[in-house]
């Protein structure tokens, strides 16, 4: 029985490079809400492969975002408002698992790489592009529809979240807690998928659980910036964060 990738076993800098992967995802996720599965999907399948680097990632996706999700004041009002969008990428994240692989990868990083760049950047410099409330109701669940699919082809159930949630212009301490709702959301209805479907199996949940390690302490250090940033400030390091996944994205969609 084989808990740890043998990519990380036998080459020590594998291991210390995918430790960094972690801290530095871990950080932007306690500063913004943001980068752990894009940064840490991303660059972790640069070493180890897409599905290697999911089954490591599982649990510090789910922990994290449980806990960035337990805002005592924000949690109850979030959850009731994102709620039509949560459910139906739930059961689309879990179902469409058994497509996984379906759709090239490349064509994916490629278009959703585009998308993440330009609409965030629409959203950012022109205010008047922005999502109202009333529109909620019907944009939510489409947009959790799509995210699950996505997630379920690709693991990358991201970028349209991002993309929503970029135009609706939230404060960042309500944008933290939305995002890990969303990201808690396809996470858990990915996991369900794996292990329904047989692409991962129970026993590499371990590496996962010892994954979590950097990653809290990541996030430990991020959150203590958070507190000091101004909204103008995370709103720039937001879109950063978009740029970069994008970036990062299409730079593996032409590099593969």
């Amino acid at each position: 029985m084989v808990l740890i990738p043998e990519s990380i076993s036998n080459f020590p800098t594998t291991f210390v490079y995918c430790l960094s992967v972690l801290l530095i995802g871990g950080a932007l996720k306690g500063a913004i809400g943001l980068g752990l599965p894009q940064i840490g999907v991303s660059l972790m399948a640069l070493a180890l492969g897409l599905k290697e680097s999911l089954s490591i990632l599982v649990l510090p996706l789910i922990a994290s975002n449980v806990s960035q999700s337990c805002n005592p004041k924000l949690f109850i009002p979030v959850l009731r408002r994102f709620s039509l969008l949560l459910l139906p990428m739930f059961v689309f994240s879990a179902m469409s698992v058994a497509l996984f692989g379906l759709i090239p990868e490349r064509t994916v990083m490629l278009w959703l790489g585009l998308i993440v760049i330009v609409l965030p950047m629409i959203a950012f410099f022109r205010p008047e592009f922005r999502i109202s409330r009333d529109h909620e109701r019907w944009v939510g669940p489409f947009v959790g529809a799509i995210a699950g699919i996505i997630g379920g082809l690709s693991t990358l159930s991201g970028p349209p979240l991002m993309i929503y949630l970029a135009c609706l212009r939230l404060p960042k301490e309500e944008f933290v807690v939305a995002v890990s709702q969303m990201f808690l959301t396809a996470s858990a209805g990915l996991t369900v998928g794996l292990l329904l479907f047989g692409l991962s199996r129970p026993t590499e949940l371990a590496v996962s659980a010892a994954a979590c390690v950097p990653v809290f302490l990541g996030m430990w250090a991020g959150s203590k910036a958070r507190v000091r940033m101004s909204e103008r400030l995370f709103a720039i390091l937001v879109l950063f964060a978009y740029l970069l996944t994008g970036s990062s994205f299409i730079g593996k969609a032409f590099w593969q």
